[in-house]
């Protein structure tokens, strides 16, 4: 057994994965070697993608030196791993995330680049490796655009199994059709910005149809103001989104930020599932929020940036009552949206707060 091959094994990918490797066609002997650590493909044919089946290292030949402009060269590009992804990072030696903003990796197991820029100074021999422990390869993975006529991309589903999986840059689900299953999963936070992005940020009817089931984050900045969820789709459907506290103070901004999104469902919102008594890993503060909106009733586990651009449209917003308060308070929700929102709560739907800012 090559070395390369344990460490596979000892991934827990086992000898399945190791002969997927062996007889890809993008593979030969030059290419199964210490320098890198790769998975090119799930098993042939399972239609599920799942995450950490997609984690990935090496050691590139380039010292990355001082801070600056990068390009490695990577002798098999893994699945998910491609240098025109607008919204893809790669983590430098386990603590430095680097946006990618370039390079010929096509995620085909070919030799190919990826440019990115780095902020620290690292010594040779030091790793390259997935950001979110695989999480966003198995997203890009996991979608095809469809053809006759050509369309939008989309995908199936993609599965974070039982674990905490640690994410040091923002998750961005970018495809159409795809269920996001997180059940059983805690996802650590560990970037100041938004821990998972669904849709485009400049164009919220770019992806739709979008999914996420049971997402659970665990925040670590500490006093973090970023929402673990943000969305800027279309029909996105979040279910039972909670939190997990983090020992060192770490707090999200918001359970969910939505920027638009003309048919939104949040259901079964969970605020009990922090882990500390008070502690819901969610800052609510006059720094997080303006002084204004700190009244009775304000909480911070939710934010409407931009709301329907037409009143027709139907919002249905459901969620167990919020513990910080003796009522929910949905800021910017929008007066448009008066009398068509449903909005439930955990004895049903009731006359919640809705107003304009």
């Amino acid at each position: 057994m090559t070395k390369n091959q344990a460490r596979l094994k000892s991934a827990g990918h086992g000898d399945r994965n190791v002969q997927v490797l062996q007889d890809s066609p993008y593979f030969s002997g030059s290419h199964l070697n210490d320098r890198a650590s790769v998975l090119l493909e799930n098993p042939v044919g399972r239609p599920v993608k799942y995450a950490t089946e997609y984690d990935w290292s090496t050691i590139p030949a380039e010292a990355l030196g001082q801070p600056g402009a990068k390009t490695v060269n990577l002798e098999a590009c893994p699945v998910g791993v491609k240098g025109n992804e607008p919204e893809y990072w790669v983590l430098i030696n386990g603590s430095e995330p680097a946006k990618v903003t370039g390079g010929t990796c096509a995620g085909d197991g070919r030799p190919g680049t990826l440019q990115f820029m780095s902020h620290g100074a690292h010594a040779a021999g030091e790793t390259l490796s997935s950001a979110s422990g695989g999480l966003q390869e198995a997203l890009i993975a996991a979608r095809y655009v469809p053809t006759n006529p050509t369309g939008v991309s989309q995908s199936g589903t993609v599965v974070v199994p039982p674990r905490e999986l640690k994410a040091f840059a923002r998750v961005s689900v970018r495809s159409s059709n795809l269920t996001l299953d997180f059940s059983g999963s805690i996802l650590e936070c560990w970037m100041n910005d938004t821990c998972i992005f669904v849709g485009d940020p400049s164009n919220a009817n770019a992806y739709q149809d979008i999914t996420l089931i049971n997402p659970r984050g665990r925040p670590t900045v500490l006093n973090g103001q970023e929402p673990f969820i943000e969305v800027n789709a279309q029909k996105t459907r979040l279910f039972n989104v909670s939190t997990r506290i983090n020992s060192g103070g770490g707090t999200f901004g918001s359970y969910v930020q939505v920027d638009d999104d003309e048919s939104f469902l949040l259901d079964g919102l969970d605020t009990s599932l922090g882990g500390g008594a008070g502690n819901y890993g969610v800052r609510c503060d006059a720094t997080s929020v303006q002084p204004s909106d700190l009244r009775p009733g304000t909480v911070c586990n939710f934010s409407w940036r931009r709301v329907v651009e037409k009143p027709e449209h139907l919002f249905a917003v459901r969620g167990e009552r919020n513990r910080l308060a003796g009522r929910q308070h949905i800021a910017d929700f929008g007066q448009r949206c008066s009398g068509l929102c449903a909005i439930r709560g955990a004895g049903g739907y009731e006359a919640w707060r809705l107003r304009w800012l």
